[in-house]
């Protein structure tokens, strides 16, 4: 048997941007995710949240590690003192940071992007935990969006916006503190915003922005603004890690057998094999599809129930067929009955 048989986890029809054709945004539900290097995100997410949070808090010669005062135009680097007449030294430390990046995509692909931008550590690191734990699932999510406005979705969307702006304004004052001392800082949080206008109207701007980005523009960012995104492209090769659109994505199984010589019965194995990997095939293509079918009838059921059957044997339904979809069962086929009486 020559031929490879692959198995994609999706159509080509299935694989979607968040823009669509017209160009309007497709709204992403990311889901949960579990494994080996999910784990290792999340550890590097802890650490690097960590060393942000502590940098401007552990001093060093008697200044934060990292401190820029731009109002004394002095500049502290771990244990280092700058002024602004060295600032000419910014263009090597950008140039620096600008090259490893470069390598980095060069060799490893977009593992800055998955482990150590900002723009991911926050959102998947901070405020997508905030969403699904206030409301849940990816699937229960999407659900919720699509039915009406009830008073859970609007207590349920006021608790996690709440949850956002606190985290922003949480993200907001440690970066203050990289620009003006801690202490200093604290000051500024107790004391009336007229008596230090500038740091307040800053940190209100850094609040806002941080907010509107995680809670509503998110992926954009990445898509629109980033330099670094739309250069990628120019740094890959064949010999990156990386893995595109047009990579081939295979499951493999290992069948052992005893030693066949006939020719018929060796046709034959080779058959049943390749009917079963069809079957396979084809519930791993149509399983997205019956996913949408199955909420697609319990959407209609709830919304026109039938008359001849009582209603607590369709909500029965409709809640099971939610519970199905949830993660809750694999879907490999399913049949379609007419009820006429």
């Amino acid at each position: 048997m020559s031929d490879r048989v692959r198995l994609p986890l999706l159509a080509p029809e299935e694989f979607q941007s968040s823009l669509a054709s017209d160009g309007h945004r497709r709204f992403v539900y990311a889901a949960e995710v579990h494994g080996r290097f999910h784990g290792l995100r999340r550890i590097v997410f802890a650490l690097l949240v960590a060393i942000w949070i502590a940098v401007p808090l552990i001093p060093l010669n008697g200044h934060p590690l990292v401190l820029l005062d731009v109002q004394r135009r002095s500049f502290y680097f771990f244990g280092a003192t700058f002024n602004s007449q060295d600032a000419w030294l910014a263009f090597f430390a950008i140039t620096a940071v600008g090259w490893t990046l470069a390598l980095s995509t060069s060799l490893l692909g977009r593992a800055f992007c998955g482990y150590a931008c900002p723009q991911t550590v926050f959102l998947d690191g901070v405020f997508r935990p905030i969403e699904r734990l206030v409301e849940g699932s990816r699937e229960k999510r999407m659900r919720r969006d699509k039915g009406p406005w009830t008073w859970e979705k609007i207590g349920r969307k006021l608790l996690k916006h709440v949850l956002f702006a606190g985290a922003a304004f949480v993200i907001a004052h440690i970066t203050l503190s990289f620009f003006v001392p801690l202490p200093q800082t604290l000051r500024m949080v107790v004391h009336s915003p007229a008596e230090h206008p500038e740091a307040f109207a800053w940190a209100a701007a850094v609040t806002l922005v941080t907010y509107g980005n995680f809670a509503f523009f998110r992926e954009q960012l990445c898509l629109v603004i980033c330099p670094y995104g739309r250069l990628q492209a120019s740094l890959v090769d064949d010999d990156s890690l990386v893995t595109d659109a047009d990579s081939v994505v295979e499951s493999w199984m290992h069948i052992e057998i005893d030693r066949e010589t006939d020719p018929a019965d060796l046709h034959q194995i080779e058959t049943t094999i390749q009917g079963v990997l069809g079957d396979v095939r084809e519930a791993v293509e149509d399983w997205p599809r019956m996913l949408r079918q199955a909420a697609t009838v319990a959407d209609e059921l709830a919304a026109q129930p039938p008359a001849t059957v009582p209603a607590g044997e369709v909500d029965e339904a409709v809640d099971l067929l939610r519970w199905l979809i949830d993660d809750h069962f694999t879907f490999l086929g399913y049949r379609e009955y007419v009820l006429d009486q």
